[in-house]
């Protein structure tokens, strides 16, 4: 009995598969981030942490494990037109992520986190032995979701009130080549293992580099980059450069003056 109790109530240990999920704290999580993603408008940023999180640390371990190096995490760039002070950027990093982090981490631990509005949990996903990277994946699965519903929407009308943002670029409003459909449903599977080479007191930032791709490299470096630390095929690579389009850039953060656009 003991040994049963300790298996299914135990804390979530760093570097142990993470614990099955129920179909209630599936569901009851989901309604938690619907509610963060409609009143926050953070559903893009979930999108773009997840992938992250599977890039790999420079030594090639890592990757998925729910962790993230904190190297220019947190940094505001000036912005100034014709700057020539400023260094060249020859890497990507994680910059723009830390709300987002701290958020999902209370999610993690706290049962009744966000504190208004969605269920609760009767024991955090922390303490029921559910690992950080099982949440950032499934967060990913239902900002994914949640962007196709308000994409939806806003085929409609674009002035639904459920609709985060009044910019939502959607395609030949009101015809059916507007709407979106999954061909089926976005499997979530858990047992993803955290960091355990951590800082001692925030689990989530890990003590590694990981092996970003250059933004300044051409086409060519970027295809060799997915193929050689995801194995992408063609196919799935454009589908990562068409993720990006669900958020928008911020030069502050990358230090990049682009915009997203459908014009050819």
């Amino acid at each position: 009995i003991f040994i049963l109790f300790q298996t299914t109530s135990a804390e979530y240990i760093p570097g142990t598969p993470g614990a099955a999920w129920t179909q209630e704290e599936l569901l009851t999580v989901k309604a938690k981030l619907y509610y963060m993603f409609r009143y926050g408008s953070v559903a893009p940023k979930v999108l773009r942490l997840s992938f992250h999180d599977c890039i790999k640390y420079k030594d090639g371990t890592g990757g998925c494990d729910g962790c993230l190096n904190w190297k220019d995490v947190d940094v505001k760039l000036p912005v100034e037109r014709g700057t020539r002070w400023a260094p060249n950027i020859e890497e990507g990093n994680n910059n723009g992520l830390g709300d987002i982090v701290r958020d999902l981490e209370r999610v993690y631990r706290e049962a009744d986190y966000p504190p208004k509005g969605p269920p609760k949990l009767g024991k955090s996903l922390f303490e029921s032995g559910k690992s950080r990277a099982d949440l950032w994946s499934y967060a990913a699965i239902v900002a994914v979701e949640f962007g196709i519903d308000t994409t939806n929407k806003a085929c409609h009308d674009h002035n639904d009130k459920r609709i985060p943002k009044k910019d939502t670029c959607v395609q030949e409003p009101k015809t059916a080549n507007c709407l979106v459909e999954l061909a089926k449903p976005i499997q979530f599977q858990y047992g993803r293992s955290d960091c355990v080479e951590h800082d001692p007191k925030l689990t989530y930032k890990a003590l590694k580099e990981e092996k970003h791709p250059s933004p300044q490299t051409d086409g060519r470096g970027t295809v060799k980059y997915f193929k050689e630390e995801f194995n992408f095929n063609g196919r799935e690579t454009v589908a990562i450069f068409g993720a990006h389009t669900f958020g928008e850039p911020h030069e502050d953060i990358s230090f990049f003056p682009y915009t997203w656009t459908s014009s050819a």
